[in-house]
């Protein structure tokens, strides 16, 4: 609220003095704190600055838990002001008193905020609502669903009866109340209810583009401007439908994950919207044989819609290419958009010979995408000082190399200022130290809801010093492939900081002094301090000097500490390795969604780890064939692996034995792409060389002893090797 203070101070004032100090503050607090205190002030306030938009969404968390403000605003301020007010920005659970406190003859735009099925049924069968201020005065409406509530009913619901309702609409905006919230709305085919003759404007998200296509069938029909959002692009029981759309003006089609079909699907849609005059397009797809540059732009995009004058676009293309030689530089692509004379373009390209594949990003600039996917550092090397202030609109950003293998991760320094967005829900990093993991969260985000952070390394020198909650963030994942120094001292700190959050996914490595993470431990130590965490997933293994002790715990130690988990699965087991004096501990929830998994012993348990890229193998006890091929079935995405193993194989004795290395399944690693097998017994070098052993789909980037390599192949003239 506005600190007390002198009412002859203020009445000391002009009146253009007053109004250039009231438009500085919130218009809720200048309402609630000059309402009624005389009437010099009453008439300022009455001014539109202050009444025309009341946005009550960003009270409803804190102010509004008080009955005394609501009631009074209900009750005195909004019967006062009635005539002035235009628009409301109004939480759902409390807008049915808002909307009856009084008439609001002018009133016709209305949002409503995070809808739900019991809110929704009971604002629109409210018969004084539905057949006045809905009926006959809402021309603007702009409704979002409850993120936590993903009720496909609450959505169908609203879809099948909303012009029904409001049936003077001529905007319309719906949307889910979070970025994260990815089930859209229009789930099944749309009932012809779902049609207007007035409506002018519509900002949907829709599942897929069969649905965009039902928007565009005629049940609108004086739309000029549309902005659709997909979720997928399925080609499947599409609605034919050639008929041009003549009053169609703005299209704006945007899709964070890649279209299969573009010329079989978006250029038809395009060529029926023959009038526009603005079109945006921010997709990605996959080409047969040459990437989207600006001579297809012209020839199969703006030479077909003759009055466009506004173009905006961001266009992603993928192309396999095959060990093509004569392949697109980013000069070559640039060269085709030279005469965009009233566009800056901005293009670059990008080749992945281990895949096989090359991808094209070629845009407008400044750019208005709220999606940018797949940057690598041919991006710029000042992203981080600038991305923000190119792309105002983001609220999801992804921000990594273009291989798991590049490790040397963004964000060298301390971020700028600059690199900072009240917008950004979600973001997801990979940065090369834990300071600057802390740097992202001292306020320069303030909006954010969802983060991923992959660490490079752990370092404590200067860290940023912040014990502020942090209290939007919901979801938190952290990982890192290496060992972390000081986790009591660095990690947990950081968590007691998300007291709010929902989601928490740790994926960590560190030493520990005298007892292994278990399940004691993470109830003590991190669910008790965040009440409202629903989902907790983890790897945590941690590492122990165990100085000849006797008394270790046991894989089923460990285990017992958890069976109050019941919700979870969780596995664990235990290492000891005498030569080195250490122990190690593995305890992680299944199914598991982490991308490393280090130091895997013959006590792994196997199963099925999709996401994981990365592993290491280390024992002190040999590794045999029948290992390896748990290894490739468990890991079906493995791309990089190192192995440390000195022992020979006993196996392999017995296979020898028998003259016949016949007996054994072929391992095969159809993703990976780097071999480390430098400190290992030659055993281990005939078991990922030899072709009656091992299968590699790609071409392994090898690390090895080269002397070893040598004996081995017999001097690299060996035929049975890979």
């Amino acid at each position: 609220m506005l600190c007390s203070c002198s009412c002859f101070e203020l009445n000391d004032l002009i009146d253009e003095i007053l109004l250039l100090i009231f438009e500085k503050l919130d218009n809720l607090d200048i309402l609630y704190s000059l309402h009624g205190v005389n009437k010099r002030l009453n008439n300022i306030i009455r001014d539109p600055l202050f009444t025309n938009s009341l946005n009550f969404v960003k009270w409803s968390s804190k102010k509004f838990s008080s009955n005394v403000i609501f009631n009074r605003y209900c009750l005195q301020i909004l019967p006062d002001i009635s005539m002035k007010i235009k628009w409301f920005y109004i939480e759902s659970s409390s807008a049915k008193h808002i909307l009856r406190a009084a008439d609001y003859p002018n009133l016709y735009g209305l949002a409503l905020y995070n809808m739900k099925e019991k809110t929704a049924r009971r604002l629109f069968t409210d018969k004084n609502l539905s057949c006045g201020i809905f009926k006959k005065q809402i021309t603007r409406l702009i409704i979002t669903i409850d993120q936590k509530k993903k009720d496909l009913f609450t959505k169908v619901k609203i879809c099948s009866c909303i012009f029904s309702i409001f049936i003077n609409l001529t905007h319309l905006t719906f949307s889910e109340s979070s970025f994260e919230n990815i089930v859209r709305l229009l789930i099944d085919v749309p009932s012809r209810s779902f049609s207007s003759s007035n409506i002018l404007v519509l900002n949907i998200k829709v599942q897929s583009l069969s649905q965009c296509l039902y928007l565009l069938d005629g049940r609108f029909s004086q739309p000029q401007t549309l902005y659709v959002d997909l979720a997928k692009v399925l080609s499947i029981d599409l609605p034919e439908n050639k008929v041009k759309i003549p009053n169609l003006k703005c299209f704006v089609l945007s899709c964070p994950w890649e279209i299969s079909s573009y010329e079989e699907l978006i250029l038809p849609l395009l060529y029926r919207t023959t009038n526009l005059e603005k079109l945006d397009l921010y997709l990605t797809f996959y080409v047969k044989d040459r990437f989207i540059d600006g001579n297809h732009i012209k020839t199969n995009i703006l030479s077909n819609i003759p009055q466009l004058n506004r173009f905006s676009f961001h266009i992603h293309s993928l192309m396999f290419i095959n060990n093509q030689i004569n392949l697109l530089s980013k000069e070559d692509i640039q060269e085709t958009v030279i005469d965009f004379k009233h566009n800056k373009i901005i293009s670059y390209v990008d080749y992945f010979l281990e895949k096989q594949i090359g991808q094209c990003h070629v845009y407008s600039y400044p750019s208005e995408m709220q999606y940018y996917q797949n940057i690598t550092t041919h991006f710029s090397m000042k992203i981080c000082s600038c991305i923000f202030s190119i792309f105002i609109n983001l609220t999801h950003l992804t921000f990594s190399e273009s291989s798991f293998e590049n490790i040397v991760r963004l964000l060298i320094d301390v971020p700028f200022r600059s690199f900072s967005s009240s917008s950004l829900l979600v973001l997801n990093i990979k940065v090369q130290t834990f300071s600057q993991c802390l740097y992202i969260l001292d306020g320069r985000f303030s909006q954010l809801e969802t983060l991923y952070v992959d660490l490079a390394k752990v370092i404590s020198i200067d860290l940023p010093e912040n014990k502020v909650k942090i209290a939007n963030l919901k979801c938190f994942v952290l990982s890192c492939p290496w060992e972390i120094p000081s986790y009591e001292e660095l990690i947990l700190p950081l968590l007691y900081r998300m007291r709010n959050l929902e989601k928490l996914g740790l994926y960590l490595r560190f030493y520990v002094k005298d007892r292994f993470i278990d399940g004691n431990h993470i109830k003590t130590n991190i669910l008790s301090h965040i009440p409202q965490l629903n989902i907790f997933s983890f790897h945590i293994h941690s590492l122990m000097f165990i100085n000849n002790q006797l008394n270790l715990p046991s894989k089923e130690d460990i285990q017992e500490t958890f069976i109050d988990l019941k919700h979870t699965k969780i596995i664990s087991y235990v290492d000891y390795f005498r030569e080195k004096q250490l122990g190690k501990c593995h305890v992680y929830s299944y199914p598991s969604e982490m991308q490393y998994y280090q130091y895997i012993t013959n006590h792994f348990p196997g199963g099925l780890y999709k996401y994981v890229c990365l592993i290491s193998l280390y024992d002190e006890h040999p590794f045999e064939h029948e290992f390896f091929i748990k290894i490739s079935q468990s890991f079906p995405f493995l791309e990089s692996l190192t192995l440390i193993n000195n022992q020979t194989q006993k196996s392999k004795q017995f296979y020898k034995s028998i003259n016949n290395d016949n007996n054994l399944s072929i391992v095969k690693y159809n993703h990976l792409i780097t071999v480390v097998i430098s400190t290992v017994h030659e055993d281990y070098i005939q078991e990922f060389l030899f072709n009656t052993k091992t299968y590699f789909h790609n071409n392994i980037y090898l690390n090895i002893n080269y002397k070893l390599l040598e004996k081995v192949t017999h001097n690299f003239a060996r035929d049975d090797t890979n």
